[in-house]
């Protein structure tokens, strides 16, 4: 995952490369999850609600810094 300027890239795939978009400005709530294990290991699952989906990414190194990266692009 990275955070751009005004969007959310995610891109996977080893043989086939995927790439999603998550635009910043339609954001209604972010929120993160860890486990036990993750804030031993630094990761979480970090939760992007919009008006009509959420959005959820799993194994984010670092959850609380992509939170405040996303909110400082938001505006």
């Amino acid at each position: 995952y990275m955070v751009k300027e005004g969007f959310i890239l995610h891109r996977w795939g080893l043989v086939l490369r995927h790439e999603t978009r998550f635009t910043l400005k339609n954001i209604q709530s972010i929120s993160h999850r860890q486990t036990l294990l993750g804030k031993i290991f630094k990761y979480g699952t970090v939760e992007i609600e919009y008006t009509d989906k959420k959005e959820k990414f799993r194994f984010v190194e670092y959850p609380e810094r992509m939170i405040r990266i996303v909110e400082a692009n938001r505006s």
